[in-house]
């Protein structure tokens, strides 16, 4: 009930806003360019990308057994990559950097970012044939804590040469499932007659990188469907400066003592096999495939493949894939693993839970919002009211998962206090907010009341309408504090936003100038702050004036009426800020395409309204 009410909040409104809006959750790595825009940006004719070398991007695949034999999921992408300068390399990487540049960035981090800046501005061929593909017998992957890598075995046999049957999609993309020859003797094991693993490697010809590493998996077993960011790595996903350091500049870090369970289930389960699926799209994905190898038991891969581009095919594409794995092996048993900051887990591993009730073992789920201030978004719990809790646990630390006999269906910590509400919880600011989950070991987060969650949905639709309408604009550099008029905008300031907003959107009574609060840092100069009440926030929805003496349009009023009319201007503020601070910086389409956001935080700066 509660998250169809905060979608009818929305969808009242009468925009089009993105159901990420209601969910609260951030499209992390959007908008990346593609072999087009690529091309044209870089000023390269036909001739020039006929010369450069085709590269091919390998996704670790899985195979399983059919009645033909091992059936292997080839699937990746094929790309030139342009002869970009160092300083071209450094203009592009700015663009993703926030609150720093790549000249303030220590080598090896400036390194980093020229590196993924440059796996994101490739040429993709679309419509090409892939090269012959190698197959050989792989004599490791991945860093499990054992001798050789753990979670599958070198099979003695069965190198082989495939060619894909279908030519690469439009965006370059390829997937396909191939089978390969049985081969008997001192070759690859049948998947009928072992429990094994087998890993084999993967190149393509011609290819001067991209090697990756297929596993072929038996039809019953253990598989652990694990997500990336912030259960394996820190990343900080929903907080933009943070996040984008992390995954562009910064070394990936596993996050606290992980890599120790997941080498502890690669020793102590027989044949268990580990697939890493994340939502990054493929370009971005090479770090973390090198990250994975190198701290734990190697596996299969999925990404966001390029044909998944805009905003609702991203919150779709984790549904997708797992759909994918857990139809091709129907006799498995899954254990689903990542964190309270994505919606779609939130929404798809129960959903799993339901539409393939035999073959979801265990889902384990780490509470950023109980153990990481920087995480503000209300996640939704309601999938979960009628999953029977010994499958699933809500957790704080990897030590919570110690001792849990996951094989014999026992993934419930009893010592690790859930506190579910089946509903929205752990909104921002303490909206709504009615326990805590502070003390003991509770997970929760806290609970919300309908009331807190009505609130803030309210004042996010609100928010998210006054944005669409392009009324605001962000101040950092000249370009945009060119724009601010004194008789024309006020300067709105809350933390680190800043916010140019014209008059006329402001009710008269409650304009009240403060001099001297915020600096320009570009030029040094200061404006001033104006403390205002935007016309939408009024407690009196029916009587809406604004400084041009224009009268609401209709559509207008019928906003305001939708929202609750004591819809404080707090929280409204609140809301634009998380809008602004949290989807600005991920390239969505619209007007947030155009808005720049500042790094700095002046105290005094703030409205005196709030």
């Amino acid at each position: 009930a509660l998250g169809s009410d905060v979608n009818s909040i929305l969808g009242s409104l009468g925009s089009d806003i993105p159901s990420y809006v209601a969910s609260g959750v951030p499209n992390f790595f959007q908008g990346f360019p593609t072999g087009p825009a690529v091309q044209s940006s870089l000023g390269l004719d036909k001739s020039q990308v006929a010369a450069l070398p085709t590269q091919v991007l390998n996704i670790p695949p899985y195979a399983n057994l059919t009645n033909q034999g091992w059936n292997v999921r080839f699937h990746g992408n094929v790309y030139k990559q342009p002869n970009t300068t160092t300083q071209k390399l450094n203009d592009l990487a700015n663009v993703f950097l926030i609150g720093t540049s790549i000249d303030q960035l220590p080598p090896s981090q400036a390194d980093q970012a020229r590196n993924l800046t440059a796996s994101i501005f490739v040429i993709q061929q679309g419509d090409t044939n892939v090269s012959i593909i190698h197959l050989e017998p792989a004599p490791m992957a991945g860093a499990s804590g054992e001798s050789g890598g753990g979670g599958a075995v070198t099979p003695s046999g069965g190198a082989q040469d495939i060619t894909l049957p279908y030519p690469t999609t439009p965006e370059g993309d390829f997937d396909v499932f191939v089978p390969i020859k049985n081969v008997s003797g001192g070759g690859l094991m049948a998947g009928n007659g072992t429990n094994q693993i087998q890993r084999m490697n993967v190149y393509v010809e011609g290819a001067s990188i991209g090697n990756a590493t297929a596993y072929l998996v038996p039809p019953t077993g253990f598989t652990i469907v694990s997500d990336i960011d912030d259960i394996l790595r820190i990343t900080k996903i929903y907080e933009p400066k943070e996040g984008l350091l992390n995954s562009f500049a910064r070394p990936f870090v596993p996050w606290m003592n992980m890599p120790d369970f997941y080498a502890n289930w690669s020793r102590s389960i027989p044949d268990f096999h580990f697939h890493y699926l994340t939502t990054t799209p493929e370009q971005a994905t090479r770090n973390y495939m090198d990250f994975i190898y190198k701290t734990y038991p190697g596996g299969s891969f999925d990404t966001r493949p390029l044909n998944f581009s805009n905003v609702a095919a991203t919150l779709s594409i984790r549904k997708f894939l797992l759909n994918k794995v857990f139809e091709t092996f129907p006799q498995r048993k899954f254990i689903l693993i990542a964190d309270t900051s994505n919606s779609d887990v939130m929404r798809d591993y129960p959903q799993m839970a339901t539409d393939f009730p035999n073959q979801v073992q265990c889902i384990f789920l780490r509470n950023t919002s109980s153990t990481d201030s920087g995480d503000k978004f209300p996640y939704d719990t309601s999938g979960f009211k009628n999953l029977n809790q010994q499958m699933y646990m809500f957790f704080n630390v990897p030590d919570d998962l110690t001792g849990l006999d996951i094989v014999n269906g026992q993934c419930y910590n009893q010592s690790i206090k859930q506190n579910l509400t089946f509903g929205y919880q752990g909104l921002p600011f303490g909206l709504g907010s009615s326990s805590s989950s502070s003390g003991n070991s509770s997970s929760s987060g806290g609970k919300t009341s309908d009331a807190g969650k009505n609130l803030f949905s309210g004042a996010l639709a609100l928010a998210e309408e006054e944005l669409d309408r392009g009324s605001y604009i962000m101040a950092e550099h000249e370009s945009a504090v060119a724009q601010y008029e004194p008789q024309k905008h006020a300067i709105v300031q809350i933390g680190s936003c800043v916010l140019i907003v014209p008059v006329n959107r402001f009710h008269a009574t409650e304009v009240e100038p403060r001099k001297g609060s915020v600096q320009d840092m570009a030029g040094g100069t200061k404006v001033g702050v104006v403390a205002t009440k935007p016309a939408c926030a009024v407690n009196d929805s029916s009587s809406v004036n604004s400084l041009d003496g224009e009268e609401p349009t209709e559509e207008e009023k019928h906003t305001l009426r939708k929202v609750s009319d004591k819809l404080p201007w707090s929280a409204f503020l609140v809301a634009i800020v998380e809008l602004c601070e949290r989807f600005a910086y991920y390239g969505l389409s619209g007007p947030f395409q155009n808005y720049i956001s500042n790094s700095y935080n002046d105290p005094n700066g703030l409205p005196g309204a709030i």
